[in-house]
């Protein structure tokens, strides 16, 4: 069986666990691990990129030291299987991971990949006509108020104490009102 790991897309700003499954018991057999993270793409795994994200090693017949990487924790006790969460998810944790019983055959090694799932916004079809509806009160409003102010004789809709993205928003608001 191969060493593998598992981690999840989480939102930004989560945390994620990273779980490794290791091809041995590393508590019996006494063997080091290490989890490493191959850049920030996921399409490969570019020595010049590598990042040593848990680094384990025995001191003796009983006792483990890991080194974590700043921002990942350690979840539980080191065996068959070790858990690290990455404390808060964010761009620079996206790419391929990988877990690792030294020494390894990279054949024996199947990396794992983590993604940030994407935010999507959803807007039902009653809050886009409601906010649509606002908008063309807004400028209607302020298309009367434009004309009541502006001088005798000026155009009917001149905007020009607005910043340039309201002035352009009034104007395509006065376009879709006008055409009705």
């Amino acid at each position: 069986a191969k060493t593998s790991c598992e981690i999840p897309a989480v939102f930004e700003g989560d945390p994620a666990n990273l779980t490794c499954i290791f091809n041995e018991d590393v508590s019996v057999t006494k063997r080091n691990i290490k989890i490493v993270k191959c850049g920030h793409d996921t399409a490969g795994c570019d020595p010049d990129t590598i990042q040593n994200v848990l680094d384990c090693h025995w001191l003796d017949a009983d006792n483990i030291h890991c080194d974590l990487k700043h921002g990942f924790e350690l979840i539980g006790q080191v065996g068959a299987r070790a858990v690290v969460r990455i404390i808060r998810a964010t761009q620079n944790h996206i790419g391929r991971y990988m877990c690792e019983v030294v020494p390894s055959d990279p054949s024996q090694i199947k990396p794992c990949e983590f993604y940030l799932k994407e935010e999507k916004a959803s807007i039902s079809p009653e809050q886009k006509t409601d906010a649509c509806q606002r908008n063309q009160m807004h400028a209607s409003a302020e298309q009367e108020t434009l004309s009541r102010n502006a001088p005798e004789g000026s155009a009917p809709l001149e905007i020009v104490d607005k910043p340039v993205e309201v002035r352009e928003f009034l104007r395509d608001i006065h376009k879709i009102v006008s055409e009705d």
